[in-house]
């Protein structure tokens, strides 16, 4: 499925889950305190909506580089497309990809400025987090 016009994208992190594996450490109360996202034991998942048709695409990847994004939008974005992303570092490279970007600035808590928002894709992100809740996960 290719996405045209404009296009919000977002990436979510999700827990990998012990499907069919024994947990090789015991589960503590709380997981522990972590600084950021966690990343160690979740898998990123990408999101594409495209706006006016609302049509949502979900695609779980290795990593978050910028090379992992630059390929999931070629290969899912029309080019000369609008891109409204947050203002994660590796969107950096998506206006050299020939889109129209524009970022979200969430560190100056900005969340909307007219058009320019990703609250579309963050949405979409909540009931997919809500979804896998009860899968407890998603396996490798």
């Amino acid at each position: 499925m290719r996405l045209s016009g404009e296009v919000e994208a977002d990436e979510v992190y999700v827990p990998l889950g012990y499907k069919g594996r024994k947990r090789t450490t015991p589960k503590y109360r709380g997981g522990g305190r972590r600084r950021g996202r966690a990343t160690n034991r979740k898998r990123p998942f990408f999101t594409l909506v495209e706006r006016g048709s609302r049509r949502a695409l979900f695609l779980a990847e290795e990593g978050a580089s910028s090379k992992v994004i630059a390929g999931v939008l070629l290969r899912h974005v029309e080019r000369g497309s609008v891109a409204y992303t947050d203002e994660f570092r590796g969107y950096g490279r998506v206006s050299a990809l020939s889109y129209e970007h524009f970022p979200v600035r969430h560190s100056s808590s900005v969340y909307a400025v007219g058009p320019v928002h990703v609250n579309d894709t963050e949405s979409v992100n909540w009931h997919l987090r809500a979804f896998l809740l009860f899968k407890r996960g998603v396996s490798l």
